[in-house]
């Protein structure tokens, strides 16, 4: 919710640097933590992917990526309301990442 409300809100760097720390706190966090955040993180990062700035959009396949390094697989099911091509970018880093 807070996420949401940050996208709506504010500008782009101080929204990449929020979704920067995101990404970096969920990457200390355990994988318990993590999932049961996801119905409330999801949709605010994949609106944030629909972002005009180019630097917000790479921040959140960044922050994806850093959770995806925590749950795996289990960050599938909620990457759903992504376009294929934002899906396959998404997946490219994953790939790189491992």
């Amino acid at each position: 919710e807070i996420m949401g409300e940050t996208i709506l809100q504010e500008e782009a760097p101080a929204l990449q640097s929020a979704i920067r720390v995101l990404g970096k706190r969920a990457a200390k966090c355990p994988g318990g933590i993590i999932q049961h955040c996801m119905p409330t993180l999801i949709p605010g990062l994949v609106k944030a992917f629909n972002h005009n700035h180019a630097d917000v959009r790479k921040a959140v396949v960044f922050c994806l990526v850093d959770i995806y390094r925590i749950i795996g697989d289990k960050l599938s099911p909620y990457l759903s309301d992504l376009s294929p091509s934002q899906l396959k970018l998404v997946t490219i880093y994953i790939n790189r990442a491992n």
